[in-house]
């Protein structure tokens, strides 16, 4: 049974059978479920809840998936790998969940390779970001129709940013918006909109 999940720090801390508490050096409901079948597993081959914990506490999650980054005067949650529709939710709701004394902002770039359903997709993400960030800047032609689902869910058009790159999205951000220490900034996005850019001289 999985109970007391805290997101701190750009950590996740969670409990098995309400007495097994676990650690990993990540965010996101996501990667607990995936913890979760891991334990499962290792049960099941005889090792102890200590030992995998002991592990798992220590492991080092991949670049560009959900990490907290921190730089001077900014925060990010950095889920720049890949963007598809599930993991795209799943990252909105981290950035909702997590606790920030500031704005939460949101960079999104288009999700590639959806065929026929790309828009309605890119306008259900749209609705999604207006129930959680307060600032949006829609990267790529596709997430300009996220823009019009956000504004439509009244998200005000200030609040509203839209460009073709990630390098003129780092602008609008670090110039623009200036966001400070207080604020979460999500950057997510399909691997050929090239998000990482948004960290570039940072």
């Amino acid at each position: 049974m999985l109970s007391s999940i805290k997101h701190y720090s750009g950590k996740t801390q969670f409990c098995v059978n309400k007495k097994h508490k676990f650690v990993l050096k990540t965010l996101g409901l996501g990667n607990v479920y995936n913890a979760l079948a891991a334990i499962v597993c290792g049960l099941i081959l005889g090792i102890t809840h200590r030992e995998m914990a002991s592990r798992l506490v220590k492991f080092e999650f991949p670049e560009g998936r959900l990490k907290l980054r921190e730089f001077k005067l900014s925060r990010f949650i950095d889920d720049t790998y890949n963007s598809n529709p599930a993991s795209l939710m799943q990252a909105l709701k981290t950035l909702r969940d997590f606790k920030a004394g500031g704005q939460k902002i949101f960079v999104m770039g288009d999700m590639l390779e959806l065929g026929k359903h790309a828009r309605s997709l890119h306008y259900q993400a749209g609705l999604e970001a207006a129930k959680i960030c307060d600032k949006f800047i829609a990267v790529g032609r596709l997430s300009r129709i996220a823009v019009e689902a956000a504004k439509k869910s009244g998200l005000e058009a200030k609040n509203i940013f839209s460009c073709d790159t990630s390098s003129q999205a780092r602008e609008i951000l670090f110039k623009d918006i200036a966001p400070d220490k207080k604020d979460i900034i999500l950057v997510k996005g399909s691997r050929a909109m090239k998000m990482e850019e948004i960290f570039n001289n940072r």
